[in-house]
């Protein structure tokens, strides 16, 4: 019990001496004018700092979000491309400067292309809010590809296309150079006209059944009765194309269906019996 009794008089002694400095330490700087300047203005900075901080979270939370923006341009450019099994694209947004500073649209973003630059691999698009009005330009990429029968060997001018010498491949497509898709068995037994690299794409001006200048058989049939003529082609196509030709004894020109066998399908009108 004595001991108890003094452990409760020490504490109580120790808290008596803290309460006494606190207010010896309030008391000195009371008493002495430049260690309340200082205090003062402590007080009066760290009030600044707490203000400036609630101002510019404020502010932040009432600025539009640089990537919701592009969240939007990049969902529209994603709608407008479309992929397919033979056609896919590939959409980028670029980053916008982080300097730009916009308040918080109260309606949904309207994205649209600007200057019509749908077809463009390196689009813009015109981000806009109409409350409150303001708009912005971001830049994007679009990546198209198709895909389209490439030589899987070095082919050489005058070569006969066989299907080991093609495969399919994914190449970008920019703008119309490149044709569509050819179809394999127009392109098996046709005739190259230019070196290709292994990986180049097949180009339809670049190969033909029968080719400008080329001598052909043409045959038609007339009253039950089937024909052939001698002609020169007129022009280059590959098996399905219809092309013209002139016959090679009276320069007549005809139009013909080129055939798998490099022959060409004349349709003639039946002629009225005599």
């Amino acid at each position: 019990m004595f001991a108890s009794s003094s452990h409760r008089n020490r504490q109580r002694h120790e808290t008596d001496t803290m309460t006494t400095n606190h207010a010896s330490y309030a008391s000195r700087i009371g008493q002495n004018p430049q260690i309340a300047h200082h205090a003062e203005r402590f007080v009066r900075l760290l009030s600044i700092v707490l203000l400036c901080v609630a101002a510019t979270s404020a502010s932040a939370a009432e600025q539009q979000s640089l990537r919701a923006i592009q969240q939007a341009a990049l969902a529209f450019l994603q709608a407008q491309y479309h992929s397919t099994a033979v056609s896919r694209s590939r959409v980028q947004v670029m980053p916008l400067d982080p300097r730009l500073r916009f308040p918080t649209c109260r309606q949904d973003l309207q994205v649209q292309f600007a200057n019509e630059q749908r077809k463009s691999s390196s689009p813009t698009l015109l981000v806009a809010c109409s409350t409150p009005q303001w708009q912005v330009y971001v830049p994007a990429r679009v990546r198209q590809e198709r895909k389209l029968w490439v030589a899987a060997r070095p082919l050489h001018r005058g070569e006969r296309l066989s299907k080991a010498d093609l495969r399919l491949s994914w190449m970008p497509s920019y703008s119309n150079f490149l044709d569509a898709e050819i179809p394999l068995e127009q392109l098996i037994g046709a005739k190259v006209l230019r070196t290709f690299r292994a990986g180049d794409a097949i180009a339809r001006s670049a190969v033909c059944h029968v080719c400008k200048g080329d001598r052909v058989v043409a045959e038609a049939v007339q009253n039950h009765l089937l024909v052939k003529v001698e002609a020169t082609a007129m022009q280059s196509g590959l098996a399905g194309d219809s092309i013209w030709a002139s016959n090679w004894r009276t320069k007549r020109q005809f139009q013909g269906v080129i055939a798998k066998n490099g022959m060409l399908r004349v349709q003639l009108f039946p002629q009225p019996d005599q």
